[in-house]
C-alpha cells in the first residue's frame, strides 16, 4: 500500500498526460490531410530553413542568461547545463517539474554554487516564469490593438490574466517587503492548498515559513537586480517567439507580424495549464485555432506549429539531454 501511494502520483500524471495528448491529437488530425502537411513541411525554401535554424540556435543560446544574473561566478557553459537539462526534463516527463528542481539544484551545487544561493536562483526563476507567462497576454492584447484585430473573447482572457498577474505580482511583493508579510502570504496560501491536500489525504501544511526562507535568501538578489531578471527572462520569450514567427514565414502564413506575436503571448497561457510538460498539446490547440481564427488555411496552421515544435522543442530537449549527460560523465571523472 505505502509503495502504491508512492508511485500513484507519478502514475495519475503519466495518464492524465496521455489522455490529453490523446484528445489534442485527435483535435489537431481531424479533417487533416496528412500528405499535404507533409509536403508543405519538406517543401520549404533553404532561406526557411536558415531562419528556422538561426532561430533555434538564438533561443537555445539565450536561454542560460538568467541564471547568470542571478548567480554569482556561474560561467555560461555551466548555466548551459542546467538550464537545458532541467528543461528536457520538466518538459518531456509527466511530473518532471519536480524532478527537474532536484536536478537543477544538483548541478549547481556541483558547480560549487552554495545551498542557499542555488534555493534563490531556482525560486527566482520559477517565480519570473510564471509572472511572465501570466504578462504575455497582456501584451498580446496591445499588439491586436495596434494590429486593428480585438475580440470581445480574447478581451476576457485578457482581463483575466491581468487579475492572475496583478493578484500574483501582489502577493509576491508583500511576501518579500517583510516577515509578516511573508507570514501573511504563507497563511493565505495554505487555506487554499490544505484543502486540495486533504482530498489527497495528505497532511497540511504551513507556508509561511518556507516563504519567509524565501524571503530571506531573494530578497537582495531581488532588490539589487530585479530590472535584469526580467529583462532576461523576456528575453526568453523572445527566442521562443521568432522560433515560432520562422516557423509561420516557412509555410508561408500571409499574416501580419504582430498578430503572429499575439498568437504566440496567448499560447503561453498554455503552460500554465497543468496537465501535460511543458504545456506539450495544450499550447499547440492555442496557436493552431488562433492561426485558423485570424484566417490561416487549417494545414499551414497545424504545419507551422509542427515546424515551432521541431525547432523549438526538439532541439533544446536534445541540448538538455546531452547536457545531462555530460554533467553525469564529467562527475564521473
Amino acid at each position: 500500500m505505502n509503495r502504491f501511494k508512492k508511485y500513484s502520483g507519478p502514475i495519475f500524471s503519466v495518464l492524465i498526460t496521455l489522455i490529453v495528448l490523446w484528445f489534442v491529437a485527435t483535435w489537431l488530425l481531424k479533417d487533416t490531410d496528412i500528405p499535404t502537411i507533409w509536403n508543405i513541411l519538406i517543401g520549404i525554401s533553404s532561406t526557411s530553413l536558415v531562419l528556422l535554424i538561426l532561430s533555434a540556435v538564438f533561443n537555445i543560446w539565450i536561454f542560460q542568461y538568467p541564471y547568470m544574473v542571478t548567480t554569482k561566478n556561474l560561467k555560461f557553459w555551466q548555466a548551459f547545463q542546467v538550464r537545458n537539462a532541467s528543461f528536457a526534463i520538466s518538459n518531456s516527463v509527466p511530473a518532471g517539474g519536480t524532478i527537474g528542481l532536484t536536478f537543477q539544484y544538483a548541478m549547481l551545487r556541483s558547480f560549487g554554487v552554495s545551498g542557499k544561493d542555488s534555493s534563490a536562483t531556482i525560486g527566482i526563476a520559477s517565480v519570473w516564469n510564471g509572472l511572465i507567462s501570466f504578462f504575455m497576454p497582456v501584451l498580446g492584447l496591445v499588439a491586436l490593438i495596434f494590429s486593428g484585430e480585438v475580440t470581445s473573447g480574447l478581451i476576457r482572457s485578457t482581463i483575466i490574466g491581468m487579475v492572475v498577474l496583478i493578484i500574483s505580482s501582489g502577493l509576491f511583493y508583500t511576501a518579500l517587503k517583510s516577515a509578516q508579510g511573508a507570514i501573511w502570504v504563507g497563511s493565505l496560501l495554505s487555506k487554499v492548498v490544505n484543502p486540495i491536500r486533504k482530498l489527497f489525504r495528505k497532511p497540511n501544511i504551513d507556508l509561511g515559513i518556507p516563504i519567509e526562507s524565501f524571503r530571506l535568501q531573494v530578497n537582495d538578489l531581488v532588490a539589487n537586480y530585479w530590472k535584469r531578471i526580467s529583462f532576461t527572462n523576456f528575453l526568453v520569450q523572445i527566442g521562443m517567439f521568432l522560433v515560432f514567427w520562422a516557423s509561420a514565414y516557412a509555410v508561408g502564413i500571409d499574416v501580419a507580424g504582430g498578430i503572429i506575436f499575439a498568437i504566440f503571448c496567448f499560447g503561453r497561457i498554455g503552460t500554465t495549464i497543468p496537465l501535460t510538460p511543458g504545456g506539450l498539446g495544450t499550447t499547440d490547440v492555442i496557436m493552431v485555432s488562433m492561426l485558423q481564427l485570424f484566417g490561416a488555411d487549417a494545414q499551414l496552421s497545424l504545419a507551422a506549429v509542427l515546424l515551432w515544435r521541431g525547432f523549438f522543442y526538439i532541439p533544446q530537449v536534445l541540448a538538455g539531454l546531452l547536457s545531462f549527460i555530460y554533467w553525469q560523465l564529467s562527475r564521473v571523472k
